[in-house]
């Protein structure tokens, strides 16, 4: 009955450790976020509404994460970009 009593207690430790570790680490994990760009926006903004909206799509795509969505105005945008295999 000790060992039964002991065990229990044991998986009751390791649950509330596992709930712990889970709430520190995020939870479910963070929302996707939107960043919006325009050519009359400014790279210093946040880029997280129209009304702050970046000007460049590169220094958009720095700060996104994956799993988040970049909206891009209407207009003619000049890139500078590499993509490298892999």
């Amino acid at each position: 009955m000790k060992a039964l009593l002991k065990e229990r207690e044991a998986i009751h430790h390791l649950t509330f450790a596992l709930l712990g570790a889970f709430l520190l680490s995020g939870g479910l994990g963070q929302a996707a976020s939107i960043y919006y760009v325009r050519t009359n926006g400014n790279d210093t903004a946040s880029g997280l509404s129209w009304t702050l909206a970046k000007q460049s799509i590169t220094n958009t795509m720095t700060v996104a994460f994956s799993g988040d969505q970049i909206w891009v105005a209407r207009g003619a945008y000049k890139v500078n970009l590499t993509v490298k295999d892999g």
